[in-house]
């Protein structure tokens, strides 16, 4: 199975973080609180790519943690960001962005 491993190069402040790829990302990016990566576009149903995002370090519940969200209508994910306190992914439809606050 294929994985996703992030490793910092201020490792005495950052524990390297990995996981399983069940969903097939294509696309990431690395912000301050965390990684938000997009599958490309499901073949099997008129869904759209999946959003997930994986939070670096919490102290709250596993709830709070990771995420993920699936697009809509097929919808494609072009590209994605991330930063403090946000998290972004932008789509082939009119090249619009979807913004999600991280506080």
């Amino acid at each position: 199975r294929p994985s996703v491993s992030v490793h910092f190069t201020a490792s005495a402040t950052r524990r390297p973080v990995s996981f399983t790829d069940t969903l097939g990302l294509l696309l990431g990016s690395l912000g301050e609180d965390g990684a938000i990566f997009c599958t490309d576009v499901s073949e099997d149903d008129n869904a759209g790519s999946t959003v997930y995002f994986h939070r670096f370090e919490t102290f709250s519940s596993a709830r709070e943690k990771d995420w993920h969200l699936t697009l809509a209508n097929g919808e494609r994910a072009m590209g994605c960001a991330a930063g403090e306190g946000w998290a972004a992914v932008m789509t082939r439809y009119v090249f619009e962005f979807h913004v999600v606050s991280l506080s």
